[in-house]
């Protein structure tokens, strides 16, 4: 009796460790379904891509360049404004490009004024376009020719290299871009800086006039490009 007791104990364990066995086993791996693998190919509306080689003319009511200045020595005096893009357009070709931008003088906006001088918006538009800055009744726009774009493949960025004329004085000037292509149209964003007195724009520069202690205006103007483009044939 001992002997099928014992032996009806080691069936009934048997059976258990079985079921936990085929319970917990790992099931077999499925191959993966290969069209989930390559969405990554598939565009999506809105997202950007490479630009196509072609001619492509710039939308001034889309298109923005910002600027900011400041004076040093105050904390918080920093004034923030637009450029008006008048015309322009880019050529591609294989990945390169080149092209001109015209700058609007005449739309030199301020947007942001610090330092308290909120409320004096118009007067100091007023001074910038005087012959203090950038005269523009004389000088009524500026350009910028693109004659190089190096494509940095690691950092997927361009550096453009043109010259910038302001008040029929020209400068080369080199700064990293994006270029992209997104709902159909060219898109370059930068930010770079210059020194403005490279374009004879010296008004309160310390290395230019003495004795203007906090009331210097810094030599660096900072700008921020937004410009979109069109293809022509599209």
């Amino acid at each position: 009796m001992l002997m099928k007791y014992l032996l009806g104990v080691a069936i009934a364990i048997a059976i258990i460790l079985l079921g936990w066995f085929l319970i917990i086993r790992p099931t077999a791996t499925t191959e993966p379904n290969p069209i989930s693998q390559r969405s990554d190919e598939v565009e999506v509306p809105g997202s950007t891509k490479a630009v196509e080689s072609g001619s492509y003319t710039l939308v001034s009511e889309e298109s923005e360049i910002v600027w900011t200045a400041q004076k040093p020595l105050i904390p918080g005096y920093v004034h923030t404004g637009t450029m008006g893009v008048k015309t322009g357009v880019l050529y591609v070709d294989a990945g390169s490009f080149n092209g001109e931008i015209v700058i609007d003088m005449n739309q030199v906006r301020l947007v942001s004024l610090g330092g308290g001088k909120a409320g004096n918006e118009s007067r100091l538009e007023t001074h910038l376009k005087s012959g203090d800055f950038f005269d523009v009744t004389k000088y009524p726009t500026a350009t910028f020719i693109i004659t190089q774009a190096t494509k940095d493949e690691v950092l997927d960025t361009y550096v453009l290299t043109g010259s910038l004329t302001m008040k029929d004085i020209t400068h080369e000037i080199s700064f990293p871009a994006q270029v992209f292509e997104q709902y159909g149209k060219l898109h370059l964003t930068a930010q770079l800086e210059i020194d403005r007195t490279q374009w004879n724009i010296t008004f309160g520069s310390a290395n230019f006039f003495d004795s203007l202690a906090e009331n210097a205006i810094g030599d660096t103007v900072g700008l921020s490009l937004d410009l979109v483009a069109t293809p022509e044939n599209g």
